[in-house]
């Protein structure tokens, strides 16, 4: 039975504009530039994508070809910062690259340490090592008694569970490296701009909810309830804590740090010469033919048997104000 609430529910929607208004603005003056109103471009999110489109700038905001690949190529790529146990001589917000992958632009969460990931789970990124921290699951009952937050399922009954039909997409490695890599061979280039963080991997799933609207709800009712219980004791703000919409899974992968234009050669072993507990690819520079140090990457080694995939890229949502959500 769904639980009865005074909680308003017409609060601000979860949209990336929240988080783009001096980019738009700066666009006011294009040509093509053109601003849907919130009516029409939900009915042609619908016609075009169905059920399953996530909420962004590229199904919501614009009709402008041009602006949805504005949008893509320079703001679907985030900052980040390397963790201390990366050893790099800066740290913190004084080292941060652009992050670059050949994937959905909305994974703009990189974990430098992956790890298993849930959709639904609410946690943050632990800046000291770079791995994801899970909290709580929004749609698991077990977490209530601690932290007083309701799952989906208990606040909007056993329907809200159709949030949670994911949709699992596997990748093609050969079709998802940028457009500066070449085709994926044994070995293949990966042409690095200066201060960018590259992510390359194989075996890829990207796994999303297929209805953003309840967890939404869910996360405006019960942040304060959330960062009451769980702040104090991890150093939380608001803004931390992150509700995982999707995120990409990979078998293998490999994340590339450098703060200069590099051409790096990765070398990828076939699946006869990996041994377990082996690196399964290695990454030189192209022109020198010398490893690159080895604070400047992280791999994950082979296993004989075949593991449980670990997320490696996040799409999510958290607060940049108190009722604005947007994507991180």
């Amino acid at each position: 039975m769904p639980v009865t609430s005074t909680h308003p529910f017409d609060l601000p929607a979860y949209d990336d504009i929240q988080h783009l208004p001096t980019y738009g603005e700066s666009l006011q003056d294009d040509d093509d530039f053109t601003y849907s109103k919130p009516s029409s471009t939900k009915a042609r999110r619908l016609a075009r994508f169905g059920t399953l489109s996530l909420n962004g700038p590229a199904d919501e905001y614009t009709n402008s070809p041009s602006f949805l690949h504005r949008i893509r190529t320079e703001l679907g790529q985030s900052l980040v910062a390397p963790p201390p146990t990366w050893g790099l001589p800066c740290a913190g917000d004084q080292c941060q690259f652009r992050l670059k992958h050949g994937h959905d632009y909305r994974l703009r969460a990189l974990l430098w340490e992956p790890s298993h990931v849930q959709l639904g789970d609410v946690g943050f990124i632990d800046q000291r090592t770079g791995t994801f921290v899970k909290l709580l699951n929004a749609f698991e009952s077990s977490h209530t008694a601690h932290d007083g937050a309701q799952s989906i399922p208990d606040m909007f009954g056993p329907s809200a569970l159709h949030s949670l039909e994911g949709v699992e997409r596997t990748q093609d490695s050969s079709k998802n490296v940028s457009s500066s890599w070449s085709a994926w061979r044994k070995s293949y280039k990966v042409c690095r701009g200066a201060k960018e963080a590259v992510v390359i991997s194989e075996g890829d799933c990207f796994r999303y909810l297929n209805n953003t609207d309840r967890p939404q709800k869910w996360f405006h009712r019960f942040i304060d309830h959330i960062l009451s219980a769980y702040g104090p004791t991890h150093g939380l703000r608001r803004k931390d804590i992150i509700f995982v919409l999707g995120c990409l899974e990979a078998s293998r992968w490999a994340v590339c740090v450098g703060d200069k234009p590099q051409t790096v050669r990765v070398k990828v072993a076939s699946a006869s010469q990996r041994r377990s507990g082996q690196e399964w690819a290695t990454l030189v520079d192209d022109k020198s033919s010398l490893p690159l140090p080895s604070t400047s990457y992280h791999i994950s080694a082979s296993a004989t048997t075949p593991e449980r995939q670990k997320a490696i890229l996040l799409y999510g949502m958290h607060f940049v104000a108190d009722k604005v959500l947007t994507s991180i």
